[in-house]
């Protein structure tokens, strides 16, 4: 399995039938007009899966919100079942979380690390900044 794709954006992500996702408000700078401020939106990981992938059936994501001072607090796990959607044995598993409960208290650089059964597979990292 290899990442694709790893944004924060403001609008839940739609999948048309052609495998595509559509996204919208992507950002990687936070504009906080207080501490702590909720994170806006949406975490979507797109990742290519492989015939290697399919036999597990079953991924799951641990995500973890570190801050520069290496502080980290575990998300919910989630679960995706991957099924075969070709013949060319290639396909695609989306996740989209909402990470709009999830405060900052910092400003600075943090990121969320995104581990699938166990092995890191993505690291999406955004900056809060202080409001002008």
């Amino acid at each position: 399995m290899k990442l694709a794709t790893g944004v924060l954006c403001t609008d839940p992500p739609t999948i048309r039938p052609d495998g595509r996702a559509d996204l919208s408000g992507i950002y990687h700078r936070l504009v906080a007009p207080s501490l702590p401020s909720p994170i806006i939106g949406y975490m979507f990981l797109s990742f290519r899966v492989g015939p290697e992938d399919f036999g597990a059936n079953r991924m799951t994501f641990d995500i973890q919100l570190v801050n520069e001072a290496g502080a980290r607090a575990a998300l919910p796990p989630s679960t995706v079942d991957v099924e075969r959607r070709s013949n060319e044995g290639v396909g695609s598993v989306f996740l989209a979380l909402d990470v709009s409960r999830i405060q900052v208290s910092e400003l600075g650089t943090h990121e969320f690390v995104v581990w699938a059964n166990l092995h890191q597979v993505a690291s999406v990292p955004f900056q809060v900044v202080p409001k002008p």
